[in-house]
């Protein structure tokens, strides 16, 4: 019991905080760099391009709608591309909190954490998630 209720505050927190930033878009365009049409053939299929604007803003969505594996899938497309964006490790952490995989959700909001940029709340997630992994040294 004590375990779904600390899920539902690292939840509710993130959402309102999702809700108050209007769920905004990091400012980084994924793929550029021409448009692709310049050397000669190749054999190997192409690297997926992310647009990470749209991937964001779905995730935000998913995490919205309590969708914490689309949230997951989308948030990480977004890290691959921009790995120290705090918001986007920030909210692929709530979204494994959601998910019940706090492990996962440390790794990620550690990262999150490290940046200046982090949100206030990622460091309260944070010391939730090591105390539900019962790691009070941290």
């Amino acid at each position: 019991m004590k375990l779904a209720l600390h899920k539902r505050l690292h939840v509710v927190g993130a959402l309102a905080l999702l809700a108050a930033l209007g769920a905004a878009p990091v400012a980084i365009a994924a793929g550029s760099g021409g448009s692709g049409m310049g050397g000669g053939a190749s054999s190997a299929p192409a690297a997926r391009q992310i647009d990470v604007a749209a991937a964001y803003q779905a995730g935000a969505a998913a995490l919205q709608a309590r969708n914490y594996r689309a949230a997951i899938t989308q948030f990480r497309d977004v890290v691959s591309v921009t790995p120290n964006d705090a918001m986007a490790n920030y909210y692929l952490g709530v979204a494994y909190i959601g998910n019940e995989d706090n492990r996962a959700a440390r790794r990620t909001l550690e990262r999150a954490t490290r940046s200046d940029q982090a949100p206030p709340d990622a460091w309260l997630q944070l010391g939730l998630v090591y105390l539900n992994l019962d790691d009070r040294e941290k």
